[in-house]
């Protein structure tokens, strides 16, 4: 057990000098009770999402990537959620860190995601909002406040649980 949280451990801090290279930067980020940055991502056939296109709708921003074992297990719950909330007024971006539209497309069709998915080719949208680790997932209620921020696994009931109460 206790080689398993360091391994954990270890793999989150590879990963944050990976996505953000390491020594004498902070990473600041967004804090809950601020307003969501907002940001402009195309997607990998080149439509363009914002958060400021969602005002009024609690979004669910989702940085992952295809090599993420938790992105695999999870984005497809957070599809269901999806498909069951979009006409109550939520939304899902599902922002890819650091890949390329080839990589986007070929998970969103194995998966059958159907959220939209913008990619953050550069990691600026993650270093932002202060990602040191991937899956992060920001709650973001319908005056552009961030709610929640969860780093890692969540289940379709924890989705549920923090988003029902704001739409």
């Amino acid at each position: 057990m206790m080689q398993s949280k360091r391994f954990v451990l270890f793999s989150l801090l590879l990963l944050s000098v990976l996505l953000f290279g390491c020594c004498g930067k902070k990473i600041e980020g967004v804090k809950i009770g601020e307003q969501a940055k907002d940001f402009y991502l195309p997607d990998q056939t080149g439509k363009v999402y914002s958060l400021a296109g969602n005002k009024g709708s609690v979004v669910l921003i989702r940085f992952w990537a295809d090599w993420c074992p938790n992105c695999k297990e999870e984005m497809p719950r957070i599809d269901g959620v999806y498909r069951n909330l979009k006409d109550k007024g939520f939304v899902v971006l599902g922002v890819n860190v650091k890949q390329g539209e080839e990589a986007v497309s070929a998970f969103v069709k194995e998966y059958k995601i159907s959220f939209p998915t913008p990619m953050d080719k550069d990691a600026t949208v993650a270093k932002i909002y202060g990602v040191v680790g991937l899956p992060t997932t920001f709650i973001v209620d319908k005056d552009g406040k961030i709610r929640e921020k969860v780093m890692g696994d969540m289940t379709r009931e924890d989705v549920e649980k923090l988003v029902m109460p704001l739409l």
